[in-house]
């Protein structure tokens, strides 16, 4: 047929279909097909018809766009359809699996019927019985698949049916929405793409009504299939028990046959040796060593098998335990059971310490199997024929004598045993170390696990109801519980014997803390006595010794410690009993004691005498009152807590809600009265605060203290009283916790200030007693001239005890925050979820973990290297302060050298810091090192002067050309170091001026250092005598005036020198020696005064300059005056000559 033909008869049926289209669009208002009626084959012929004119239609009668449109509307009907094709299977197969449940089972075995017959084991050799070992291990893998697939299948079913009623109501939605779509005006559609559209709501039609029908078979059916599905699941669990038992009699047999093949291996072995050659025994002897070391890994091996079995069940149980918990907590939120289940769940957490510590001590066995392993490969590689030369040739050479060649044969058959050995044990220390791994594997599943779910119930069961709201009930079972008289003094009775049991079992553990009990009450009143002479000897502002302040902690801890000691004690033995009575009051005991101790010592500290008024500068006033304070706690608040913590740990819901509820809402009260009283606004405590005035913001902080207390104390009373009695207890022992932990900090930073102020004393007064000495030898020596330079730098000794004292204040605070964050991050959400990579995280970090994962770097992670930041630039600046006063006074330095161990002290502290901040920040060597050659290079020539300055700071610091205090001269300048930067060098020169000179020149430059490695010093005083003096008297008169002066050092000896013949003097050198700089200017001073006085006795004249005039002419008026007797003209001559500008004359000259 002709194309043309074709194309024209394409066009007419596309005219013909349009024409037909065209009213249907025009009149829309006309019934339309149901869609009930048309099968799903009909609508998907219409769709592939549809579609087929559209791709074959003429541009000029269907337009790109509009084909496009055509096309996809197209494509998603015949994809509902194909999804409702998915639905009628699916209701086919489910009504085939509704009859096949309705039906009675035809494969299972009846009862009495013999189970299906195994393989039998006896009989089989090793080999057979690995292989049976593998087979058995694939069934029980095929086996916890199916019974895998079937849990997820019923769980999946159950999940669905709770979706169905509103899965239904959305897909009649979608018929209503389809219906009304397929009845709308498509009159502005093309009329291919109307009819598209209108094939497209009718699919969806077609797909919802399936859907509707699926859903609906689902739900009649649910309660059948759930049966046969949940009679599949117990069958396939029966078929994975049989397989796991078949699988566990298989290893065991197969252990058993491996354990006699190494016995047996063993015992050959050593019969070997018994009957062997000497030249054979050697090796023999090592088959045996081998052989039982196989024995041993064997056995090993079979013992890690099971312990890996039970291991991959732990883990299957933490991630159950885990889904458990979630599951129980969506379900029963809200109610007062979930905070008990839940913390029933959160006792019942293994120990992950012990677990990690495992793991840990499992990686160095690991590491030495696997030398081991290498040790045993290397000897394999050895081949047979070396090995026995080797043998034979050490036998030779022990004994000289010849190996014969039936002796080579019995050693060759030797080695081969021996190979065979090492091949066995190669293989199994591999399947050991295999074995290793799945059991690391299984013990990081369940840390994962664990602390997965220790996380969620910790953040869970804090915030959750733990009892029901208190009630008259409550009071009632707590009244007829302490009325019970008889009842308790049974328990009393039960504790007393359970003690004296105890003690008659473990007689030397409790004598041990009761003598030390004895003798410490025995020591109490020398304690007392020790404790008041300290407090009088610290006292004193003269004190410079800080062994009063440590005799007096000693006298504060014997007299604070009998009572929680043997409290203490007490607990911890009544803590071991398995028993509920005593190891809850064991418990109780324990808390009790540590509290108690604690106030305890700052109960003696507060007394008159103690530590705190008299070491530590403590008002006395404010101290009563604090005395009185912890009185009360450990007279009330203290056994109240213990009573509701001892409940607590009895798990008696009754008893919880009663007994512990009430104890806890009596402490609290108690203690909100006690912080309030302490802390109330014209208090002991704020008064003393105010009038010291130093630091307003602390007493402003202080006064703060007492409502935040009383608000504190309320509201977690109320919170127990309401139902959160867990969470009361619980923040409630934290905050006691807190106190202690800031009590404990406070009493470090006294005894370091005190510690500081003492050697700030002895520092000073050792400082002020050098200077005394100094100004007594040069009032003696030089009293009309004082000492030109100080040598010895002077230390500021108020900076360095400032800094000290900063650097104190900030570790005391760091340790204080570091405390706290342990102490709550664990019941604050918010502090856990900043470490938390999937919400807080910022980048990837570039250090990977010890597992070799890249993490992210959180906001955690972000606000921890801002502290350690800043914690570097506070110990930055004070740390070498701190060493200063406190090691670097101590040590027989010089300033230089107690200078540079400080600037470099600094540095290193800064260099640390820096590593370990960027290092939390996630930036790595191996991800900047590029970075920072680039940025290297371009400083090295911008900066160059600046870098060449920081290197040779370092120079001088490490090199130490330049010390602190060192006379150099530099250049044109001339001045004492005073100190060293790490850019330039301060210089102060006789002028008192600072000059700043950078470090360089002291490296590059032309440097004197005039007390480098001596103070020795020479002097050259230069003297010129008359001529015709009498030169031996001149000499011998210098060197007396050398040695009678006081500053000329006696070696090495003056020395004088007759130098020259001047133009008017003949010229003496007097070169005399001083111990020190700072007498050189008196020295040239007293010995320039004690040479004129001596010239000046002995008539020696001391030189000047004289000059000769030779007149060869002179002036006519000059003339008259060399006539004799003619006075007048010479002083008419004069007063004319003196009369004219730059003209002077007299007879002297």
């Amino acid at each position: 047929m002709d194309r043309t033909l074709i194309r024209h008869l394409r066009q007419l049926l596309l005219l013909l279909l349009v024409g037909l289209a065209v009213p249907a669009g025009v009149h829309a208002q006309e019934p339309v097909a149901d869609p009930a009626q048309l099968t799903p084959a009909a609508l998907t012929q219409q769709i592939n018809d549809l579609r087929k004119l559209a791709t074959d239609a003429a541009a000029d009668q269907l337009d790109e766009q509009t084909r496009k449109q055509v096309l996809e509307v197209c494509d998603k009907a015949a994809s509902q359809l194909a999804k409702a094709k998915e639905a009628n299977e699916e209701m086919a197969r489910l009504k085939a699996e509704v009859e096949g449940a309705s039906a009675p089972p035809t494969n299972q075995p009846q009862a009495g019927q013999p189970a299906p017959q195994r393989k039998r084991l006896e009989g089989l050799d090793l080999a057979e019985l690995q292989v049976e070992q593998s087979n058995a291990a694939q069934a029980v893998t095929s086996a916890k698949e199916k019974l895998d697939l079937a849990a997820a299948e019923i769980k999946q079913s159950a999940a669905r049916r709770l979706e169905l009623p509103d899965a239904m109501v959305q897909a009649r939605q979608k018929i209503t929405k389809a219906e009304e779509a397929l009845q709308g005006d498509y009159s502005a559609d093309h009329p291919l793409l109307a009819q598209a559209k209108r094939l497209n709501q009718q699919a969806a039609i077609l797909l919802a009504r399936a859907e509707i029908q699926l859903m609906e078979l689902k739900g009649n059916t649910f309660e059948i299939i759930s049966r046969s599905r949940n009679a599949r699941q117990e069958r396939l669990a029966k078929e994975l028990k049989a397989a796991e038992e078949w699988e566990a009699e298989v290893a065991a047999r197969l252990a058993r046959q491996q354990q006699i093949d190494a016995d047996k291996k063993a015992s050959e072995a050593k019969r070997a040796v018994v009957f062997a050659h000497p030249a054979v025994k050697a090796e023999a002897q090592r088959n045996v060593e081998l052989a039982e070391q196989y024995s041993e890994l064997v056995q090993k091996k079979s013992r890690l098998e099971e312990q890996v079995k039970r291991t991959a069940n732990e883990a299957d149980e933490a991630k159950d335990k885990l889904e458990n918990a979630i599951s129980l907590d969506e379900q029963l939120r809200g109610s007062p059971t979930i905070g008990t289940i839940l913390r029933g769940a959160q006792d019942q957490l293994p120990n992950l310490t012990q677990i990690r510590e495992r793991q840990r001590k499992r990686a160095a066995r690991v590491t030495d199997l696997r030398m081991q392993v290498y040790d045993w490969k290397a000897e394999l590689a050895k081949t047979t024929d070396k090995k026995l030369s080797e043998a034979v040739a050490t036998y030779e050479a022990d004994t000289e004598e010849q190996v014969s060649p039936e002796i080579e044969d019995e050693l060759r058959e030797v080695i081969e045993d021996r190979d065979e050995t090492l091949k066995e044990l190669v293989a199994h220390t591999n399947s050991y170390l295999t074995e290793l791994g799945k059991l690391n594997t299984s013990e990081a599943i369940i840390v994962d696990q664990t602390q997965a779910l220790s996380d969620f119930l910790t953040e869970r069961v804090f915030w959750v109801p733990s009892a029901p709201r208190l009630s008259a009930r409550d009071l009632a079972f707590t009244r007829d519980f302490w009325t019970n008289y008889d009842a308790r003094l049974a328990d009393l009775r039960l504790l007393g014997e359970y003690v004296l049991e105890d003690a008659k079992l473990h007689v030397e553990l409790w004598l041990l803390p009761v003598m030390v009990t004895l003798l410490l009450l025995l020591w109490r009143r020398r304690a007392k006595k020790i404790m008041y002479d300290a407090g009088e000897q610290a006292s004193k502002p003269a004190a410079t010794s800080f062994r009063p302040t440590v005799m007096a902690l000693l006298a504060t801890i014997v007299l604070a410690s009998p009572t929680p000691l043997l409290i203490g004690f007490l607990g911890w033995r009544l803590g071991v009993s398995t028993n509920v009575l005593p190891y809850a009051t064991g418990v109780a005991l324990s808390l009790f004691a540590r509290q108690y101790l604690i106030l305890n010592l700052l109960r003696h500290s507060c007394r008159s005498g103690g530590l705190g008024p008299d070491h530590f500068g403590w008002e006395r006033k404010g101290l009563v009152s604090l005395r009185r304070a912890a009185r009360v706690m450990q007279v009330v608040a203290l056994p109240l807590m213990a009573i509701a913590v001892g409940v607590e740990v009895t798990r008696d819901g009754a008893a919880i809600n009663s007994i512990g509820r009430l104890s806890l809402i009596l402490a609290l009260l108690v203690m909100g009265g006690i912080g309030f009283l302490f802390f109330r606004p014209h208090g002991p405590l704020i008064n003393s605060l105010a009038a010291r005035g130093d630091k307003p913001w602390v007493t402003r902080l202080v006064r703060l203290l007492g409502p935040l207390s009383v608000a504190s104390a309320l509201g977690l009373a109320v919170a127990s009283g309401l139902g959160m009695h867990f969470t009361a207890i619980q923040l409630t022992r934290r905050i006691l916790f807190s106190a202690g932990v800031v009590f404990i900090c406070l009493a470090v930073r006294a005894f370091l200030m005190r510690w500081l102020l003492v050697a700030y004393r002895r520092v000073a007064m050792q400082r002020a007693r050098e200077k005394r000495k100094a100004m007594l030898e040069a009032q003696e020596n030089a009293p009309t001239e004082a000492a030109a330079i100080e040598v010895e730098p002077e230390i500021s000794l108020s900076d360095i005890n400032q800094q000290a004292r900063s650097l104190v204040g900030v570790g005391v605070t760091a340790c204080i925050i570091g405390a706290m964050v342990l102490a709550w991050g664990d019941v604050l959400p918010a502090l856990n979820a900043l470490n938390d990579p999937d919400t807080f995280g910022l980048w990837q970090s570039g250090v990977p973990n010890e597992e070799g994962v890249y993490p992210k770097v959180t906001v955690a992670g972000l606000l921890l290297s801002l502290g350690v930041f800043t914690l570097t630039w506070f110990a930055g600046r004070n740390v070498p302060g701190l060493l200063e006063i406190a090691l670097f006074q101590k040590l027989p330095l010089d300033a230089g050298a107690r200078y540079a161990a400080t600037s470099v002290s600094r540095y290193l502290i800064v260099v640390v810091g820096g590593v370990i901040g960027v290092g939390m920040l996630g930036i790595s060597w191996s991800s900047v090192q590029w970075l920072v050659a680039a940025m290297t290079v371009g400083l090295g020539f911008g900066l160059q002067e600046i870098f060449a300055n920081f290197v040779s700071g370092i120079i001088l610091l490490f090199e130490r050309p330049v010390r602190p205090g060192d006379v150099v001269t530099i250049g044109n300048v001339s001045g004492v170091v005073t100190r060293i930067r790490i850019r330039a060098t301060t210089v102060q020169d006789w002028d008192n001026k600072e000059l700043i000179v950078p470090n360089r020149d002291f490296i590059t430059g032309n440097l004197i250092n005039w007390t480098l490695s001596s103070r020795v010093l020479r002097h050259v005083l230069k003297v010129g005598v008359a001529y015709g003096s009498d030169t031996r008297l001149a000499t011998e008169l210098l060197y007396k005036v050398a040695r009678e002066n006081e500053h000329v050092a006696d070696t090495p000896e003056p020395f004088v020198l007759f130098d020259t013949f001047g133009d008017s003097s003949l010229n003496f050198e007097l070169r005399v020696f001083t111990q020190d700089l700072s007498h050189m200017m008196p020295m040239r001073h007293s010995l320039m005064l004690a040479v004129d006085d001596e010239f000046r006795k002995h008539g020696i004249e001391i030189a000047f300059p004289q000059r000769d005039l030779h007149i060869r002419s002179m002036p006519e008026a000059l003339e008259k005056l060399t006539a004799p007797g003619d006075d007048s003209a010479e002083h008419r001559v004069l007063e004319e000559a003196g009369s004219k500008p730059g003209f002077g004359f007299s007879r002297d000259n």
